[in-house]
């Protein structure tokens, strides 16, 4: 995209030396400790919203490969079938991503919209992937149950995770994108 900054083959390296650990750290805590402590019966994804935040600050490129190592990490940690995970996230990364350059230089309002599409379309395509491959999965349920209330909480949770990968993203990078002008 114009104006957009080219990143070196250092910085991608830097950030999987930061990612992996961290992106496994997140799966494996979302799947043994937050269960035990749900949100309103949710249990938040901070996999998924590291993924998007990052999306955020680095763009589709990066975003994208985190996804791909998130939704395996997620797979592994859970004992879903590896590589269910990966396609909804890679879409979510890619949405953000592609959206952050215009979004960010016009109107402060936009990242939670686009956060929000992010968000629903991977409980959706999640939902979907199980459906795909046999397992059974109530449309009604999932949806009205399970991704309108953990698309909410998701949403008021990813300003604070956010920050938080705003300010990894200064350490690794040493740069920021900024919301609004």
């Amino acid at each position: 995209m114009a104006g957009e900054r080219v990143y070196s083959a250092r910085e991608y390296a830097t950030s999987l030396y930061v990612g992996v650990p961290l992106l496994l750290s997140l799966a494996f805590l979302q799947s043994s400790v937050l269960p035990r402590i749900p949100i309103l019966t949710i249990v938040p994804n901070l996999t998924l919203l590291t993924i998007v935040a990052w999306s955020f600050q680095r763009g589709p490129n990066e975003g994208m490969v985190w996804a791909m190592i998130g939704g395996l990490a997620i797979d592994l940690a859970t004992g879903a079938p590896l590589g269910i995970s990966p396609p909804p996230l890679l879409v979510a990364a890619l949405i953000v991503g592609i959206a952050r350059a215009r979004v960010f230089r016009h109107n402060i309002l936009l990242p939670a919209l686009i956060s929000l599409l992010a968000i629903g379309l991977y409980q959706i395509i999640h939902l979907a992937l199980f459906k795909a491959i046999g397992l059974p999965v109530s449309w009604h349920t999932g949806i009205v149950e399970v991704a309108v209330p953990s698309t909410a909480l998701h949403l008021a949770l990813i300003p604070v995770v956010y920050l938080g990968v705003s300010r990894l993203a200064r350490l690794v990078h040493g740069s920021q994108m900024r919301l609004g002008r």
